[in-house]
């Protein structure tokens, strides 16, 4: 099917992801012992220290995510900057969560209760070390202090790396968003289980 996927997207723009999802609890339970790494949430206080990093370089538009209440928790060896994960509320726009091409980016309304994991990078050398679910667990204890009962995030359906570190995660699937796009004119479709949750496309 792989195949067949990537020929449809020769002529039009087709993005086809898994929507998982995880509880915070769940997440706050899932400790891995990384006793040389340090875990901290990335606020404006502190932002401009690592916006520079020549090893991982934050997003340019870091402060406006911080403005619309999206949260940043980050990993460290040392004073390097070794890994982050960012955290929308309330909603995700279609840039924050697509593919390779712009077309293919699916925004969503989210529960007031969850919240959207995008953006985790980890510098090449200390990935395979499980530092992003570590931040997870780090970053759980504080979404759920502020009532946020759900993580959730999309992967692509052929990245079977990144669909397994997400299932070490303890993140499941609820199924697929698909997205179809030719010249001006798209179509989606979300998994019955998210649109029951309340999850909606963002028009």
């Amino acid at each position: 099917l792989q195949w067949c996927y990537r020929l449809i997207g020769r002529f039009v723009v087709l993005d086809i992801s898994r929507l998982m999802i995880a509880e915070t609890r769940t997440l706050k339970k899932s400790r891995l012992a990384l006793p040389e790494f340090q875990f901290r949430e990335l606020t404006r206080d502190n932002l401009h220290r690592h916006s520079t990093s020549a090893d991982l370089r934050i997003a340019d538009d870091a402060k406006e995510r911080l403005d619309r209440q999206h949260r940043c928790f980050a990993a460290f060896h040392g004073n390097l900057l070794i890994s982050y994960c960012w955290f929308a509320r309330h909603s995700i726009d279609a840039d924050n969560n697509r593919g390779r091409h712009p077309q293919s980016g699916v925004g969503l309304n989210l529960p007031d209760d969850a919240v959207f994991v995008y953006d985790a990078i980890t510098i090449k050398a200390y990935r395979g070390r499980n530092v992003i679910s570590s931040i997870l667990h780090h970053a759980a204890s504080f979404l759920v202090e502020d009532g946020i009962l759900r993580a959730l995030t999309t992967t692509d359906w052929t990245n079977t790396s990144a669909l397994r570190a997400m299932e070490k995660s303890r993140f499941r699937s609820l199924g697929t968003i698909c997205k179809l796009s030719l010249m001006n004119a798209s179509l989606t479709f979300v998994p019955k289980q998210a649109t029951a949750m309340g999850i909606q496309t963002l028009e």
